[in-house]
């Protein structure tokens, strides 16, 4: 008689089949779905090293990510490794002429970061398109309302006991914005 090993199968003679992962019911951390969910998205596109993007502002410095954009990490094909490194070519998305320049002039700087990054030699060279980057809208606030007149009387009212001009005129304008504040 064949003994069966708990949660699995037996698949033919002498081999067991994998047993069907356990559930956890431990809480994950979003971010650790999200990847498993978008790995497959990613490694389409090339970019299956998502803290390339997620962290591109502090790989290449703010200026340069607010102006370009990693679009995929593309693996040679078997056996044809350019410049004899990394083999991987980092496509990038940059707008505007000047900033190409500013980013081909960089190109050692920029791959020797990303490398670093990664903790291997990843990246032989970059490869730039030009063209608009897509930027998230901003939400623009308004200024709140002015102080009212009741309130400002107030205000002088209760700094008219304060001795040091330079004080009051820091206090009135700390006032004076939390008033405007709270409307």
């Amino acid at each position: 008689m064949e003994k069966k090993p708990p949660g699995g199968e037996t698949a033919a003679k002498g081999t067991i089949a994998p047993a069907p992962p356990r559930r956890s019911r431990k809480t994950q951390a979003l971010s650790a779905v999200t990847f498993k969910a978008a790995l497959p998205v990613l490694s389409r596109r090339g970019l299956a090293e998502e803290s390339l993007l997620s962290n591109w502002a502090a790989i290449v410095g703010p200026m340069l990510a607010s102006r370009s954009h990693p679009q995929r990490l593309q693996r040679p094909r078997k056996g044809n490794a350019p410049d004899g490194g990394g083999g991987c070519v980092l496509h990038l998305k940059v707008e505007g002429g000047a900033v190409a320049m500013e980013i081909q002039h960089r190109m050692p700087q920029i791959i020797e970061r990303v490398n670093g990054y990664l903790g291997w030699p990843a990246v032989g060279r970059i490869t730039l398109h030009q063209g608009r980057l897509h930027r998230p809208n901003r939400r623009k606030f308004k200024d709140p309302p002015p102080l009212s007149s009741e309130r400002r009387s107030a205000l002088e009212a209760e700094l008219a006991e304060v001795d040091d001009p330079d004080l009051r005129a820091a206090l009135a304008r700390l006032g004076e914005a939390v008033g405007r504040l709270r409307g």
